[in-house]
C-alpha cells in the first residue's frame, strides 16, 4: 500500500464516472491442444464492454464513449490501492467501536450498579414529609421535656 492519503468522497465519485456495475469476467480459450481460458475482458450487466485485451479504437455511441473507457481503467487501476486503503480505514474504525462498545459496557455495569444503591437508599430512606413531621414531633417533645424541667426547678 501507498503513503497516498485517499479521499473517499474522490474515490466514489471515481466510481460513479465508471460503466455501472456488477461487472463479469469473459474468458476465452488460448491454445490448440492445452486449452487454456483467460481473462479478456470485463463486461457491465447490460452487455457494454468495460475493458477488453483487443484495444483499439471503439464505437461510440450514446451511453458508452472513450471518456468513459478512461474512467473505467481509472477504476481499474486506482482500485488496487484504494480497496486496501478503505478496508484498513474500516478495519481501523471496526476495532474503535469494539473499544467503544466495550466501555459502554463499563458503563451500563455502573450504571445498574448506581441504581442499586440508589433503591437501597430509598428503602432506607424517609419523604421530606415525613422528616419534617418527625423533626416537629421531636421539637414538641423536646420543649415539653423542657417544660416539666421547668416546673420541677429542673431548668437545664
Amino acid at each position: 500500500m501507498t503513503d497516498k492519503q485517499r479521499n473517499w468522497q474522490e474515490d466514489m465519485k471515481m466510481c460513479h464516472k465508471a460503466t455501472p456495475g456488477p461487472w463479469v469476467i469473459v474468458t476465452d480459450d488460448f491454445g490448440e491442444d492445452d486449452v487454456c481460458y483467460v481473462p479478456t475482458e470485463l463486461k457491465s450487466r447490460n452487455g457494454m464492454r468495460v475493458v477488453s485485451y483487443e484495444g483499439g479504437f471503439v464505437p461510440i455511441h450514446d451511453i458508452w464513449n472513450a471518456e468513459q473507457l478512461y474512467d473505467n481503467a481509472r477504476l481499474i487501476a486506482e482500485s488496487r490501492e484504494a480497496l486496501p486503503y478503505w478496508l484498513q480505514q474500516y478495519a481501523a474504525l471496526e476495532r474503535e467501536y469494539e473499544r467503544f462498545q466495550k466501555a459502554a459496557m463499563g458503563w451500563n455495569d455502573d450504571l445498574t450498579a448506581a441504581e442499586k444503591a440508589y433503591e437501597g437508599l430509598q428503602a432506607n430512606c424517609v419523604s421530606r414529609g415525613e422528616y419534617e413531621a418527625t423533626l416537629k414531633k421531636l421539637d414538641e417533645m423536646t420543649k415539653a421535656y423542657h417544660t416539666l424541667l421547668q416546673d420541677k426547678g429542673n431548668t437545664p
